[in-house]
């Protein structure tokens, strides 16, 4: 489950996307400079080879570190996008397709506009479907997906449901989450969808066509708490919006609605900043990676956690070039030498108390940030490639010094049952010595 938005505003539009996934499902932030490739060269995605392009853009992308495929990115152009799982009327493929996660990365290689990228979604979508399985240990997880494009000029929602779609561009901001939101208003519509969905008999014949209502499959996309998700996001950017600035993309991306917050306190992965807490209904559904993207006139700035749970992290800013913190790559295991073990452990150890320990280092978190932030305003300093990387050696130092804080306090609440089960059984699998 993940959470996406997008706001245009005086010259500048502000991206930002949480990816939920399996809890030891950890995204690596990687850039892979343009490319030139040879006649007939191929490409192996995450499960089957297609065409590759003559030429690819430069890229950052967040991908979860068993894909090809990304969740969410940038591009050298200043073209970014996040996709959604949706769930649809439609059958799910699982063999033989690209995922959504491939489409989003082939897009962001390919095109240099908005436009552009939305143009080679609909092409993959055309010429290879999509599909597969999108989960990590979860290998029944299949869905559609939803995007949210963009550039300096233009703006697009494109949802998807099997072979069928539909967009709309975006004047002022919009949010998407795990379901279909698209409804009566678009400005394209694949040409086949209205025909299949009167024939299909899930709009009657006469009655305005609604995509969302037509596609969406109700019971899946209920029990993913999407609604309240995506009520929240688009309350929270038509609220800030007239004074939006880089400080509220981050709250956004870490908000628990406003309200005193536990993690083990609710049913539903219905919170914007997600938190794993059982095996049913919130497996599949914490935070793993957070991206951030400031496209101004002429500059592409591009933030990142590279951690799980952003409201337990630092957003740093990243560069087109090499980041030589990040170049050990993490996986579902935990290893003290990467970047986002090094925090997950201290998430984790904050788990046993939540509410309580995370304000032990809340502030510091802030205090960290509005350094940076100052500091990027000092066009001479982002130049510098080692600037990128210092930052996130002093964060990961602050992740060890904060751990060693937090573990000898006294427990005053400790979360329930159940997620206690959960969070123990997920640190059994990484081989973290942390029992809740």
């Amino acid at each position: 489950m993940c959470d996406t938005f997008v706001l245009k505003k005086d010259g500048k539009i502000f991206f930002g996307k949480n990816s939920d996934r399996e809890s030891n499902e950890a995204q690596i932030i990687e850039y892979y400079s343009p490319r030139a490739y040879k006649e007939g060269e191929k490409l192996k995605t995450t499960y089957i080879e297609i065409e590759q392009a003559k030429e690819t853009f430069g890229v950052i992308i967040s991908r979860p570190f068993w894909m090809w495929g990304a969740e969410m990115g940038v591009n050298e152009k200043g073209v970014v996008i996040g996709n959604e799982a949706v769930f649809t009327k439609m059958p799910y493929i699982k063999k033989g397709v690209l995922t959504g996660m491939d489409i989003l990365r082939l897009a962001l290689e390919r095109g240099g506009t908005a436009e552009e990228a939305v143009d080679m979604i609909l092409k993959l979508l055309n010429d290879y479907g999509q599909g597969g399985i999108c989960g990590f240990e979860d290998k029944r997880m299949s869905y559609h997906n939803s995007f949210l494009i963009a550039d300096r000029e233009k703006t697009f929602v494109l949802e998807t449901a099997g072979e069928f779609w539909v967009y709309k561009e975006v004047k002022d901001f919009y949010a998407i989450s795990n379901r279909l939101t698209i409804e009566e208003e678009f400005d394209k519509i694949h040409p086949e969808a209205i025909n299949f969905a009167v024939k299909k008999r899930w709009i009657k014949k006469g009655e305005e066509f609604n995509f969302s209502k037509a596609f969406s499959d109700f019971l899946f996309t209920k029990f993913s708490g999407s609604y309240l998700r995506w009520l929240r996001a688009s309350s929270l950017l038509k609220s800030r919006y007239k004074r939006f600035k880089l400080e509220d993309a981050f709250s956004i991306l870490r908000d628990h609605s406003d309200v005193k917050y536990s993690p083990d306190s609710h049913i539903l992965a219905d919170y914007i900043c997600a938190h794993g807490g059982n095996i049913i209904t919130r497996n599949a559904t914490q935070t793993v990676g957070s991206l951030i993207v400031e496209n101004r006139t002429n500059t592409t700035r591009v933030w990142t956690t590279a951690t799980s749970s952003p409201c337990t992290a630092i957003f740093n800013p990243v560069p087109f070039g090499s980041l030589p913190i990040l170049e050990k790559k993490p996986d579902s295991y935990c290893d003290d030498e990467t970047y986002w073990w090094t925090h997950e452990k201290l998430y984790r150890e904050t788990l046993k108390d939540f509410e309580e320990r995370i304000n032990v280092y809340s502030k510091e978190i802030k205090f960290f940030e509005e350094r940076v932030i100052g500091n990027t305003e000092d066009e001479e300093i982002v130049k510098d490639l080692d600037f990128y990387n210092d930052n996130f050696v002093k964060a990961k130092q602050k992740y060890l010094e904060w751990y060693e804080w937090i573990r000898e306090r006294k427990i005053r609440k400790r979360p329930n049952f159940v997620f206690r089960i959960f969070w123990n059984g997920q640190n059994r699998k990484a081989n973290i010595n942390i029992r809740l």
